[in-house]
């Protein structure tokens, strides 16, 4: 569970808004709504207000201040026009306020809004579950509604299976929907942090080229996910994924090519191919949770079976937070 930090209602707004991005607090204050003890630079944190979690905060420092020494740029920082309104702002908090009070300067940023970051967990929720019944129905569907198909999922199995497509639009669904559910990974990663991904997957945070390579070496929710909390950019991220896909598509466009004409259209290799592509995540996910932890070798690097298990983890994870 995050450590909390309790914001007034008519705070709220501004922290969204980013114009306010300090909170003042009094040292040694009892306050059961927040956890300020708890609270370190880099952590996250859970902005609420009135018992509800209404955004995540980064902590970016922690600074003690006594109240005399309270300057424009602290009081800016809090959406005050200057030092003598977060004066008198504390002291409406604080009526006991004297010069001397050490009081703590604790900055942040706000990393999203609560429903930003749970529309982000439902939309990658939604396209791994597409991708499932995908890979379940894709013997038919793969023959007879190729693009249906690619639709729930463009895997490199599906990607095979419907290669007797015309090229244009088979590369752009293809490309398209690899994008798709690795940018809300990505996304997933980028807003919640590194703290996540370490519970699901612990390891060293990844540096930005190490994510990259990841995200090019085996593409899904893990290394996607990876490569968000390690900080890589939008842009960055967006150019490798597209690059990756469409390489690996046509990659796999040109090994198909070389098989049988066919050999595909057997119902038997269909099922086989589909079903191969559908049980092997599954039964390796099996394995238990405990043989990712750190100093196994299954824990050094983001393998693509982690997909499923590390999404339905962190949903769960996300509801019990709620």
């Amino acid at each position: 569970m995050l450590p909390r930090l309790d914001f007034h209602s008519s705070l709220r707004d501004a922290v969204l808004a980013g114009r306010k991005t300090a909170t003042t607090r009094l040292v040694g204050e009892l306050d059961s709504n927040s956890d300020t003890d708890g609270l370190r630079p880099g952590m996250r944190a859970a902005a609420t207000c009135q018992g509800e979690t209404f955004a995540e905060l980064t902590i970016l420092s922690i600074e003690p201040v006594s109240y005399d020494a309270i300057d424009d740029k602290l009081a800016r920082a809090e959406d005050c026009a200057d030092a003598a309104e977060l004066q008198s702002l504390l002291k409406s908090f604080y009526p006991r306020a004297k010069p001397t009070t050490a009081f703590l300067a604790i900055r942040f940023r706000c990393a999203a809004a609560a429903q930003t970051i749970t529309f982000v967990d439902a939309a990658a929720a939604s396209l791994k579950v597409l991708g499932l019944v995908g890979d379940f129905c894709s013997p038919l569907l793969a023959r007879e509604y190729p693009l249906a198909a690619l639709s729930l999922n463009a895997n490199d199995a599906h990607c095979l299976l419907t290669h007797s497509m015309s090229l244009i639009p088979w590369l752009l669904v293809v490309v398209m929907r690899r994008t798709a559910e690795d940018s809300a990974c990505f996304a997933l990663g980028r807003l919640r942090g590194q703290r996540y991904v370490d519970e699901w997957l612990p390891a060293a945070p990844m540096s930005k080229a190490a994510a990259l390579a990841a995200v090019v070496a085996a593409p899904g929710v893990s290394t996607c996910a990876l490569a968000g909390a390690a900080g890589v950019s939008w842009s960055m991220f967006g150019g490798v994924t597209l690059a990756g896909a469409l390489l690996r598509a046509l990659a796999i466009r040109a090994v198909a090519e070389q098989i049988p004409v066919g050999l595909l259209d057997d119902w038997t290799v269909r099922f086989v191919i589909a079903g191969a592509a559908a049980a092997l995540p599954l039964v390796i996910a099996s394995l238990r949770v405990d043989r990712a932890q750190r100093g196994h070798v299954l824990g050094h690097f983001p393998w693509p079976w982690t997909r499923a298990r590390w999404l339905l983890h962190r949903l769960a994870h996300h509801t019990k937070e709620d």
